[in-house]
């Protein structure tokens, strides 16, 4: 039997006023440990499960320091002064069940390089594929974090 990927694409803000974090989100998404020098505190989610491969991808012309992960969230944190900022946007997006590890992040990198590296955006993705559900179909997903500025 074959399953079938379910497809869903969703796209979402990370922002202050719901009582969100850019460094915490990355942390999570990315199943590490990092530490906010907005809040003074260190986020781990280190015992995570489920990703599988995470990478961030920068613009030509982008210092390669943001490529740094603690580094990147901690600037658009500290950046942003309002109580009510909006961080980053948020992209979550299904792969196919069809296609192998390495084939879904070939297909993955190219997506986020056409439509977001080269139009001068910064991205931080991770791709994860969780314990199969009740249902025992794999989902395989991709988690994207841009900065909006």
């Amino acid at each position: 039997m074959i399953s079938l990927a379910d497809f869903h694409f969703q796209v979402t803000q990370i922002k202050r006023s719901a009582g969100q974090s850019a460094i915490a989100s990355a942390a999570y998404r990315a199943c590490e440990k990092l530490y906010s020098e907005y809040y003074n505190e260190t986020n781990d989610y280190t015992n995570k499960q489920g990703l599988v491969h995470s990478e961030i991808m920068l613009p030509d012309f982008v210092p390669k320091e943001f490529g740094d992960r603690e580094y990147l969230w901690n600037s658009v944190e500290k950046n942003e002064k309002r109580k009510d900022a909006q961080l980053a946007y948020s992209f979550d997006f299904a792969l196919m069940n069809e296609f192998t590890i390495e084939e879904n992040i070939k297909i993955a990198r190219r997506f986020i390089y056409e439509n977001f590296v080269s139009r001068g955006m910064i991205c931080d993705w991770a791709f994860h594929l969780p314990d199969k559900g009740d249902d025992g179909i794999p989902n395989p997903h991709i988690h994207l974090m841009c900065p909006i500025r």
